[in-house]
């Protein structure tokens, strides 16, 4: 029996209810209330689901109790290109990439700072790194992960259990997992490795935590962090991608800044002091961290704020 639900539509320029549809209701009559509600036709739309959020797309004819988009959910739209849409004839199903676009639609103009949505597969921070140090790829991610766990395990003494949490053996066990986020010690490893400056913009409180700031190196790179997740971070100059500058560079913080700026206003962050909601078992738990230790111990990975 088809129950009548009403979701919530976030984009960059407000929020409203939709409220024309049930469980009953095909993928492609939510992509048309989302039409009729933002004005961003369906080839256009990103849609994102959960918590972290995660894409919806695909077959078009699929339900929306078949893709658990139930009453009260709310969904953020962002507007992108054409060729950035995945395709329609791929199954319908929440992935695990978050393809995130800036909230406001910036020009493609030279010097303009632009956010490069990294895969939401658990190792964002890896790839970040290896897109913006290593020439523009992320397939390193992997390699740099492993890299990192062992730098911190041959420097107990720096990397000691009260700055992990843990002891060093069980830290470096852990973060080896492909499915372990990396954070602060990682941080600190890579900007010691390439000898650069790695600034860290907050899309929530818009701060810049800054990693090597104190050690005099020449380069600087730029990560986005909206609570949970890493993006990078990159300008174009005369057609090339440029994701390493000079720390006498401080215009460029200003940029990051702003486009940090553009995406707090359409609250594309995760509030990590708010009430999370697992949705494989209904607990409920306060912050992130609380969260993050029920999906370590459950496999649960499917949260959204309440």
């Amino acid at each position: 029996m088809s129950r009548k639900i009403q979701i919530c539509c976030q984009w960059s320029k407000g929020r409203r209810v939709i409220g024309n549809l049930t469980s009953a209701s095909a993928f492609i009559d939510l992509q048309d209330e989302i039409h009729k509600a933002t004005g961003i036709v369906p080839s256009r739309q990103q849609i994102l689901t959960g918590f972290p959020k995660k894409r919806l797309h695909g077959d078009v004819l699929k339900p929306l109790s078949a893709l658990r988009i139930q009453s009260g959910d709310c969904l953020i739209v962002n507007e992108v290109d054409d060729n950035e849409t995945a395709g329609n004839d791929d199954p319908v199903e929440i992935v695990t990439t978050k393809e995130v676009p800036a909230a406001k639609k910036r020009e493609d103009d030279d010097g303009q700072m632009k956010r490069k949505i990294i895969k939401a597969d658990n190792s964002c921070l890896f790839g970040s790194i290896s897109f913006v140090l290593e020439n523009h790829t992320m397939s390193r991610a992997a390699e740099l992960r492993s890299l990192a766990a062992d730098i911190i395990a041959s420097d107990p003494f720096t990397y000691n259990e009260t700055f992990l949490g843990r002891p060093n053996k069980d830290y470096c066990e852990w973060i080896r997992k492909k499915n372990s986020w990396g954070g602060t010690p990682e941080l600190i490893v890579f900007s010691n490795m390439y000898e650069t400056e790695i600034d860290v913009v907050n899309v929530q409180n818009l701060r810049i935590d800054e990693f090597g700031e104190r050690k005099g190196y020449k380069k600087r790179v730029f990560l986005l962090h909206d609570g949970i997740h890493f993006d990078a971070l990159y300008l174009t100059r005369n057609g090339k991608t440029v994701t390493v500058f000079s720390t006498d560079e401080e215009k460029v913080k200003g940029q990051a800044l702003s486009l940090a700026g553009d995406l707090n206003d359409a609250r594309q962050y995760t509030d990590l002091q708010g009430r999370l909601l697992c949705l494989v078992c209904s607990m409920s738990f306060k912050g992130q961290m609380a969260a993050y230790r029920h999906g370590q111990a459950t496999g649960h990975t499917n949260f959204k704020e309440t």
